[in-house]
């Protein structure tokens, strides 16, 4: 039972589980793990000391263990191999709270008008707030991380003086910032991501925060994505991507881009905003204000 839940179910525990220590030589690691294999959720193999002799196998185990038993498997493969009889160490192993390391590793956070969080988080957002649920996945911007902060703290300064019409998010990932924007002004926001598997991602949690009806994504080569280029120009295109694709993609951006639109670059280390700059005001565009959090840039340019 233990080992097919575990296929289907990540966080599945049994009510107990057990660790199996033997220590061994080098040569003998394969078949310690195969005289457990019947009853091995998981086996780990590791020098006791550095470059010494001695290895100790790990077997994580749901099934009780039973002194005589384990010693009737090792006297077994001993005698197979002639060698002597490995000594060995039961641990009983304490139940992991999942729920409790999900909701540690990923808290609700707190950035410009928005509340992200993940689905393990059932509070509702504070007054004031814009909740937005994307969980840390397959695709990247689950909130943590400073170019996406940078870019949720810019589109929430931007909201104070204008509403944008015509949003796009290109290099979307997870949908977080696609999500922001149509949250925040109701309005259809278009997504592109080289990665199918963000894109699936970012409709999935388009229909998670019931703005499925906002938000379209696909899957494409940036500007020359067939939806991009359908529902061009844009008055604000967030970009958070790294330093050289935005470099190179600059002049696509400016075709993309209506008269006096905005945009949001990030995805740049600070010591890299000067050629990060350079393409895009060859372009045209000007520079109104950055935001740096932990040495990374999130730039705000005009035409």
């Amino acid at each position: 039972m233990g080992k097919a839940a575990i296929k289907t179910n990540p966080f599945y525990q049994p009510a107990k589980q057990w660790q199996i220590k033997v220590y061994t030589v080098r040569e003998l690691i394969l078949s310690v793990d195969e005289s457990f294999s019947d009853i091995a959720l998981a086996v780990l193999s590791f020098e006791v000391i550095e470059d010494g002799p001695e290895w100790c196998v790990e077997i994580i185990t749901d099934t009780p263990p039973v002194k005589t038993a384990i010693e009737a498997r090792l006297a077994l493969m001993s005698g197979m191999s002639d060698t002597p009889t490995p000594r060995y160490e039961i641990i009983e192993l304490l139940p992991k709270d999942w729920v409790s390391e999900v909701e540690q590793s990923f808290p609700p956070l707190y950035v410009g008008r928005f509340y992200v969080h993940g689905s393990h988080v059932k509070n509702e957002a504070p007054h004031g707030k814009l909740a937005l649920e994307v969980n840390a996945g397959a695709a990247f911007g689950s909130g943590e991380h400073a170019t996406t902060s940078g870019c949720l703290l810019a589109i929430s300064r931007l909201a104070k003086y204008k509403k944008f019409n015509r949003p796009l998010d290109m290099g979307c990932g997870s949908g977080i910032l696609a999500l922001a924007m149509a949250k925040l002004w109701h309005v259809p926001v278009i997504g592109i991501d080289i990665d199918p598997v963000s894109v699936k991602v970012a409709k999935e949690n388009a229909r998670k925060n019931k703005l499925q009806n906002f938000l379209r994504f696909a899957a494409g080569d940036g500007y020359n994505a067939a939806l991009c280029r359908t529902n061009a120009p844009y008055d604000l295109i967030v970009a958070n991507i790294l330093a050289r694709p935005l470099m190179k993609m600059a002049p696509q951006l400016k075709r993309n881009l209506a008269p006096k639109g905005t945009v949001i670059l990030s995805g740049l280390l600070a010591s890299q905003e000067k050629m990060v700059l350079s393409p895009h005001r060859a372009q045209g565009l000007r520079l109104k204000s950055r935001i740096v959090l932990n040495g990374w840039n999130t730039l705000v340019l005009t035409s």
